[in-house]
């Protein structure tokens, strides 16, 4: 008989990080093993659609207002009112919920008292966690996302530490991969917009306006980059940002001030279109005179109700230089592994899982920081070194075989880590579960 799963976390057919790598795992899992999976879901935040639904996706519940609008129910965001609704309908063998710990909470019940087995995919982006997270191990097998995922779990709860175990979200190599210098320029000519020449050095941003993500620092140091206003080292390359340079690493003191590098310019990808989020953009525009059509570019098509579709996802790092991957904290980093599979080297602040996984690829040049609790939380974020970010940025600037190198090296990573390898350990696990294990 066929194992049924229901999924819970975000819907299938929208464009966040947690819905690409639910389509990956379970639809190449539908494909390698034909006729031994029935897939349905609990879609979380199941609207602006980029693909069609890949199974039967049951959507969390809608309210409306008075002008008969409709939104999310507050109270049914993460299906905890539609869940037993559908179980009784799914019938699932497997329950499969993937996400943050906090909203899967209420879905840990003792396994004497439901029907089938309860398997957490979740991601932690940094120390500490709350002890009041033990009713996470009332789940028959807990998975986190990463290495540092699990040492954090480990570190709070020494006695559950044999419980859990580690799958990373997988690369898709065939969809991300790099491209010849000639094949580059072409879509480079095809793509970007008439103010950004072709031969620009252009860095990337993935990722949503969140306080996690810090985007104010890509501003900040792309602002840094084209005005010249820090100083070099000319023997080390170390920069500083005031006259100050006891900060070089070779102490021959050999400082200079910069020279503007105008032909640098940010490429942002945000999901929220810029519009919506902890960073007011406009805001960072004026404080950092930075420009839409002259410093900065934003991914047309990219807001709260539309979004690029997953095969078009590629060409934007196909068409980029390095990816500014500067966040506080991940549970993996999808962006940075989409990267090292298209052969793009990454900077990147030195903390948490994707830090750890670009450390392991030699994929990149890790940026040091302060950590900082986050309000609430009081999980720990790394706010990077802006002057550590400015020399990394100069040091793939005027380097283009390192850029090669560290592109090369995520790459292979990548290949590691591909889809069927992924996949492979996820169906044996479900087998154990089917097995009676």
């Amino acid at each position: 008989m066929p194992i049924k799963i229901l999924l819970i976390t975000h819907s299938a057919v929208t464009y966040t990080g947690l819905a690409e790598i639910t389509r990956l795992i379970f639809t190449s899992l539908i494909k390698t093993h034909p006729n031994k999976y029935i897939i349905s879901q609990i879609g979380q935040f199941h609207s602006s659609a980029v693909i069609d639904a890949p199974w039967k996706v049951i959507p969390t519940r809608s309210k409306y207002d008075a002008a008969g609008n409709a939104f999310l129910d507050p109270e049914d965001i993460y299906g905890h009112k539609t869940f037993q609704e559908a179980v009784t309908a799914e019938m699932p063998d497997i329950v499969f919920i993937f996400g943050d710990p906090e909203p899967i909470l209420p879905y840990c019940s003792e396994s004497a008292n439901r029907s089938w087995k309860l398997i957490l995919y979740i991601t932690i982006d940094g120390f500490p966690i709350p002890t009041t997270w033990k009713q996470l191990f009332k789940a028959d097998r807990i998975v986190t996302m990463s290495p540092f995922s699990k040492k954090v779990i480990d570190a709070t709860y020494p006695c559950e530490a044999k419980s859990t175990s580690v799958i990373p979200a997988p690369a898709d190599t065939a969809r991300f991969q790099p491209i010849p210098d000639a094949t580059k320029l072409q879509a480079r000519h095809d793509i970007l917009p008439d103010w950004i020449r072709e031969d620009s050095f252009i860095l990337g941003f993935v990722g949503r306006n969140q306080w996690r993500k810090q985007l104010w620092l890509a501003y900040y140091i792309v602002s840094l980059i084209r005005s010249g206003q820090y100083y070099f080292c000319q023997n080390c390359g170390a920069v500083s940002l005031t006259a100050d340079t006891y900060r070089c690493r070779c102490s021959l003191n050999k400082y200079t001030f910069a020279t503007p590098i105008l032909d640098v310019h940010l490429w942002i990808h945000d999901p929220t279109g810029g519009s919506h989020g902890t960073w007011n953009i406009r805001t960072l525009e004026t404080m950092y005179n930075l420009l839409p059509g002259r410093d900065l570019h934003y991914t047309e098509g990219c807001s709260p109700s539309s979004h690029l579709r997953p095969d078009d996802m590629p060409l934007l790092y196909n068409i980029w230089d390095a990816l500014l991957y500067l966040s506080g904290g991940e549970g993996f980093g999808m962006p940075a592994l989409e990267s090292m599979a298209s052969g793009l080297p990454v900077i990147y602040s030195d903390y948490s899982a994707h830090a750890e996984m670009l450390r392991r690829a030699d994929a990149g040049i890790a940026v040091p920081g302060v950590l900082q609790p986050e309000a609430g939380c009081c999980i720990q974020r790394i706010i990077s070194d802006p002057a550590a970010a400015v020399a990394a940025v100069r040091k793939l600037y005027y380097n283009s075989d390192e850029r090669r190198r560290l592109g090369k090296n995520g790459r292979h990573f990548a290949t590691v880590n591909e889809l069927d390898l992924i996949v492979s350990n996820w169906h044996n696990m479900f087998q154990e579960f089917s097995d009676g294990s």
